[in-house]
């Protein structure tokens, strides 16, 4: 299943571009309702729905549905072929996009493909559709851009269907493991270092900012950390609330110094998360023959004093 609030903003972005570029009346993105379905939906009958635009108009038919079986629109969508037709003659109504007669001369229907290797989408294509209130308004330069437009969109819908996908799945100890040995099996032991961060007022921030807003302003500063590390670096967030990141130790320095960027960023009036940071690796002669694990324990020995004081650590 795919978020469609996610995506409509991407697509009508698109479309605005579309627009644009074929100076079009309205530039309109049509996808099968079969990639919003869960596996629960399998039965229901699928549409066209219209997940972005753009237009001139304001007669546009909000959520906007047609059938696959019928209608310029839908038979671009069968058949996963352009049409091009101009002079256009007919009521705009006929299209099914508009509530009033638009006076349209040209129309161009372009297939999205959807081929993303599962067998419910291998055969289903999206349409975008350009008008226009002038006669042979879309040249074979226009046409053709509106053809990378298509795959710019079926490129959009995948990536969000992996990010989708990817939000979706737990993260657990081991999968963490097995994505840290495998960045050292690539990179070589003496290149990677474990980094350990830790916030250190959480409790006072709670006092300060009250709970909702607390929760609030971690979550946005946790997912704010999160993306500023590259895929290939996998972390974990520990029950503590410790943050462990497996990375290559070329970036170490530069990963901790955008982090504490970040926090100096988004800190809140009288309220800053403060965090402290740990670092080890196999370089050190006591942990050559060492197992991550006992490498991540060892990310927490620097935090903590013989009578369990918690100091902050920092690389030279």
């Amino acid at each position: 299943m795919l978020n469609k609030l996610g995506l409509k903003k991407d697509l009508c972005r698109l479309a605005r571009f579309g627009a644009n570029i074929s100076d079009a009346h309205s530039c309109l993105i049509f996808l099968p309702s079969s990639l919003f379905k869960d596996s629960d939906d399998e039965n229901r009958e699928d549409f066209l729905e219209l997940c972005g635009f753009h237009s001139l108009s304001n007669d546009v038919v909000k959520n906007c549905r047609l059938p696959h079986s019928g209608g310029l629109i839908g038979w671009v969508a069968n058949h996963a072929r352009s049409i091009h037709v101009s002079p256009f003659e007919q009521d705009s109504r006929v299209l099914g996009i508009y509530n009033q007669d638009q006076n349209l001369k040209s129309f161009i229907g372009i297939p999205v493909p959807l081929n993303f290797g599962s067998s419910r989408h291998l055969n289903l294509s999206g349409v975008i559709a350009c008008d226009s209130c002038k006669s042979f308004a879309f040249s074979k330069l226009q046409v053709k851009l509106i053809e990378d437009l298509a795959r710019e969109v079926s490129n959009t819908i995948k990536l969000t269907m992996l990010a989708n996908r990817k939000d979706g799945q737990k993260q657990c100890w081991q999968t963490f493991l097995a994505q840290a040995n495998g960045l050292i099996n690539e990179l070589g032991k003496n290149s990677v270092e474990i980094l350990r961060i830790s916030p250190q007022n959480l409790r006072k921030l709670e006092s300060t900012l009250g709970t909702s807003q607390y929760v609030s302003y971690i979550e946005e500063l946790l997912n704010l950390i999160k993306q500023a590390l590259p895929a290939q670096f996998p972390y974990y967030t520990m029950p503590s609330g410790d943050l462990i990141i497996v990375l290559d130790n070329m970036m170490t320095r530069f990963y901790q110094n955008r982090i504490e960027a970040i926090c100096e960023h988004r800190a809140e009036p009288g309220a800053q998360l403060k965090l402290s940071f740990s670092v080890s690796n196999f370089r050190a002669k006591r942990l050559r023959r060492a197992s991550l694990e006992e490498l991540i324990l060892e990310t927490l020995k620097p935090h903590l004093s013989q009578d369990g004081v918690i100091y902050e650590y920092r690389r030279a």
